[in-house]
């Protein structure tokens, strides 16, 4: 019998499936950016959420802005005195 059949099958290493991050990058550049796009998106709610919760307090009926009650337009348009849209100053800031 040969020699190969006595010792058994031969086995050949392998590719590692996953390499490290620079190896990746530089066998395939364009792939999908998650790192950038973990960034923005990231970015995004940071910048938005203040100003959505901002939105969501000035359309607030209570007086107070710690707590929020049911929806009123108080401080843009029913009170003349304390409405955004009737201010003198703020049109002619515009």
């Amino acid at each position: 019998m040969s020699e190969s059949v006595l010792t058994g099958p031969q086995t050949h290493a392998l590719p590692r499936a996953r390499g490290g991050f620079v190896r990746r990058w530089v066998r395939n550049p364009w792939r999908r950016p998650t790192i950038l796009a973990t960034i923005t998106w990231g970015y995004l709610a940071w910048s938005l959420i203040p100003l959505v919760i901002a939105i969501a307090v000035s359309f607030n009926a209570s007086r107070s802005s710690s707590s929020v009650h049911l929806f009123s337009l108080q401080w843009w348009w029913t009170d003349p005195s304390d409405s955004l849209l009737h201010d003198p100053e703020l049109h002619s800031a515009v």
